[in-house]
């Protein structure tokens, strides 16, 4: 029944989950933090930022592209066009800093 329920507000109704998905998201704010900074430097699974470098190059993309804005389809749509590969990497380990908050579910989950 469930999934009856599911398929038939997907099908007849798809852009308005969609418009609502965004407005949730409209909330989360991007802010370069100490414990994204932390995230980087000591929890990430994988290839840990140890570089002051390169956590300052990090920051600096962070800043310059992405501080102050919103998360939304726009946003991710910029980043993916983005000629600086590198911004990708930072949105998606922000994106995966907001999880590890509980700032934004597991669906919403980029890259």
């Amino acid at each position: 029944m469930k999934q009856a329920l599911l398929r038939f507000t997907v099908e007849n109704f798809g852009e308005d989950l969609r418009k609502m998905l965004c407005s949730s998201l409209a909330h989360v704010v991007f802010k370069w933090e100490p414990g994204f900074e932390e995230l980087l430097r000591e929890r990430k699974m994988c290839r840990r930022v140890a570089s002051p470098g390169t956590m300052s190059y990090y920051r600096n993309l962070f800043k310059q592209y992405l501080e102050g804005k919103s998360l939304s389809e726009e946003i991710v749509d910029y980043v993916i066009n983005h000629e600086n590969k590198w911004l990708r990497n930072v949105f998606r380990h922000y994106v995966q800093y907001l999880y590890y908050l509980r700032r934004i579910p597991r669906r919403h989950m980029v890259g």
